[in-house]
């Protein structure tokens, strides 16, 4: 895309001002590249922070708060770390950031709530995450009973990265008394126990 933008701003000048119908016309793609870009960026930001690289779990986990709450401007997160970037294996970073993702990508749009309260901690030889709204809540059984319709697949999709990289995952939620996600890891030399 940004080759086709390059060519598209050249052709733009070798046109010039000659044919002002080709101009506007090849401004307009032009801005539709500039779009899709900046849009692509952004899916790959979502997808994998180079923050979560750069600057570690806990510099993404307090950029993606202040991303949240700057969208979702009714919800506050109260943040409970208790944990040294050093403590996180990373091989468990990128799976903490997608589950934090999921998990409070449904709140914002189906709690209801006003309040979150994020927890990552390490106790001995575990590491826990911990997300807990104060929404609407659910039915978690029915939500992974409707299979096909895509509801429950986020539940599903956090459920399988915690335990594909040797954790457990659990999940409480009551209509009108919010939902809770655990995610635990039991850590031994660093590295997640699979």
């Amino acid at each position: 895309m940004a080759s086709a933008r390059v060519r598209v701003e050249n052709t733009i000048r070798q046109v010039g001002q000659n044919n002002p119908q080709t101009t506007a016309a090849l401004e307009s793609i032009f801005r539709i590249l500039q779009a899709a870009i900046e849009e692509a960026r952004r899916i790959q930001m979502a997808l994998r922070p180079s923050i979560l690289d750069d600057l570690g779990i806990l510099m993404t986990i307090d950029w993606f708060c202040r991303e949240f709450e700057f969208t979702y401007l009714d919800i506050y997160i109260q943040k409970e770390i208790d944990i040294k970037e050093d403590e996180a294996p990373n091989s468990l970073k990128i799976v903490i950031y997608r589950v934090l993702q999921e998990a409070m990508n449904n709140i914002g749009k189906h709690s209801k709530a006003n309040a979150v309260v994020l927890s990552l901690r390490k106790s001995g030889g575990s590491i826990e995450l911990a997300i807990r709204d104060n929404g609407q809540g659910f039915d978690p059984a029915e939500a992974h009973s409707h299979g096909g319709t895509g509801r429950g697949l986020g539940l599903d999709s956090m459920r399988e990265r915690v335990e594909l990289s040797g954790g457990s995952y659990f999940i409480e939620s009551t209509e009108a008394a919010g939902t809770a996600i655990r995610a635990f890891w039991l850590v031994k030399n660093g590295e997640p126990m699979l």
